[in-house]
């Protein structure tokens, strides 16, 4: 089944947490266009400053890194494969931060294991498998 295909400005979930600012960054395809923007053409690195768990409240403080992988098999830009909505990887990876107390007083345990997921592909014109 065709998916959207993600550009700047898709929208990233993360479950089973609430993120405390980030910073995504992806390569965009300068050939390939839509709705003036250009598609993911590699992996979206995520840069995580803080992780509040919503299961017990406990924050986070601390870098946490991520990434999104494309799976698009059917099309290719640049070289690469795109990234499609609800593409997801699960797991999570700190920088070791994430072991002191947060505000709480509580540690929170390390390392955080979470899912992202592209929630939103940004553009509702242009799919593929």
């Amino acid at each position: 089944m065709s998916k959207l295909v993600a550009v700047k400005g898709a929208v990233i979930s993360f479950e089973p947490v609430t993120v405390l600012g980030t910073d995504t960054v992806g390569k965009e395809s300068s050939k390939l266009l839509v709705q003036g923007k250009g598609v993911y053409t590699q992996e979206i690195k995520l840069s995580i400053s803080a992780i509040s768990n919503i299961i017990d409240g406990s924050v986070a403080p601390g870098t946490f890194n991520g990434s999104v992988m494309p799976t698009a098999s059917k099309l290719f830009v640049e070289g690469g494969k795109v990234v499609l909505a609800n593409d997801v990887l699960t797991g999570g990876n700190d920088s070791g931060a994430a072991q002191k107390p947060g505000p709480n007083g509580a540690p929170a345990p390390s390392p955080i294991s979470f899912t992202r997921k592209v929630l939103q592909a940004g553009q509702v014109k242009l799919c593929a498998k």
